[in-house]
């Protein structure tokens, strides 16, 4: 439905040139709800609006629906409202002096793909029914909330019947309740129309939750494009890890197979086939981390001192100290912890990269 092949952008700031996309290449299949996740600065933005027509990328070529929209070689650049798509911005772009119902209408009677009004404002009815905004059709936009102007900017861009939806952290702006109750709508009304979404957030969770599949992104690259529990539980890479949530980390280097020296000591890893003296770098998620008031004397089990806790509601985050390093363990449950624990990391949640 939407590939993009070799794309790069290049822009000059100044003195200097600043490249937010690297040879970038990417398929979005027909229905799917596709997520780019990356951090601030990383090309998630400049390639949406690459893909939207907003800017012409240096290099590549872009397709949606088997349709070339641009290729630097064959010099071929639509415009964007010639590509079929429809996209909801960060900001919503909601017009605050119009009704909810002349805003959605408004591409429809001023647009390339102009109808006539009744027409326009039929179809206006029937995308804001779909986004459960009919019954605050008349309602003046500068009344709206967040969520609802959300919503009506989801309508907007349905209501020209694009075959992609391009949609630029659009529940950065909610507050947290909200933005999970406006994801899940999302979630439920692309699936109800099946249309096929390009999404882009820096929100691990909101990636997790709405993708069908993720690509991270980082420094304009693809580091990653995998279902959301690969990318979590079997990252790519150290920078991969990262992104998908906080990490206890130690860096090590490889006595023999299968065991590592740290700065907490000698820990036995999962994985096979590493050169002695290799330097590595471990990761375990908090929630795998073990920590107990006694010891089991089971393998890769360390005393540890509890600094503090952080109290957030549906789980807590124990702050330890494990030798000279500090560690991080969450758990779902509220307990009483002596000051001198035993924490311990199981081999195979362990995760291993190559060290820097």
């Amino acid at each position: 439905m939407i590939e993009i092949r070799g794309v790069s952008k290049i822009f000059n700031v100044g003195t200097r040139q600043v490249q937010p996309l690297r040879n970038v290449t990417l398929e979005v299949r027909e229905g799917e709800f596709f997520v780019l996740l990356g951090p601030s600065g990383s090309g998630k933005s400049t390639l949406l609006r690459c893909v939207s027509g907003l800017e012409e990328p240096d290099e590549g070529e872009i397709s949606l629906d088997g349709r070339v929209v641009f290729s630097k070689s064959k010099r071929i650049a639509l415009d964007p409202a010639d590509r079929g798509i429809g996209m909801v911005f960060q900001s919503y772009a909601i017009w605050p002096h119009l009704s909810v119902l002349d805003n959605v209408t408004l591409p429809l009677i001023r647009g390339k793909r102009r109808m006539p009004r009744r027409l326009a404002v039929e179809k206006g009815r029937e995308v804001l029914k779909l986004v459960q905004m009919d019954a605050l059709m008349d309602r003046p936009a500068s009344l709206l909330s967040g969520g609802q102007q959300q919503r009506v900017a989801v309508a907007r861009a349905l209501s020209i019947e694009p075959k992609v939806l391009l949609m630029d952290e659009p529940l950065s702006n909610l507050d947290a309740r909200l933005r999970e109750e406006v994801r899940e709508e999302i979630k439920n009304l692309t699936r109800q129309i099946g249309i096929t979404v390009l999404y882009i957030t820096h929100d691990q969770i909101e990636a997790m939750a709405l993708a069908s599949r993720i690509a991270v992104l980082a420094n304009g690259e693809v580091k990653q494009v995998s279902l959301p529990r690969e990318v979590y539980k079997k990252p790519a890479s150290h920078e991969v890890a990262t992104l998908l949530g906080t990490m206890n980390w130690l860096s090590g280097r490889v006595i023999r197979d299968g065991l590592v020296e740290t700065p907490i000591g000698e820990v036995r890893i999962g994985t096979q086939g590493l050169g002695n003296d290799d330097e590595i770098l471990l990761g375990i998620r908090l929630e795998h981390l073990c920590v107990a008031s006694s010891a089991a004397a089971g393998e890769n089990e360390f005393p540890a001192e509890v600094i503090s806790q952080t109290f957030l509601g549906d789980q807590i985050w124990y702050h330890l100290r494990v030798g000279p390093t500090r560690m991080v363990w969450k758990t779902f449950h509220d307990i009483d912890l002596p000051k001198t624990v035993y924490a311990r990391l199981p081999k195979e949640k362990i995760l291993v990269f190559a060290g820097r």
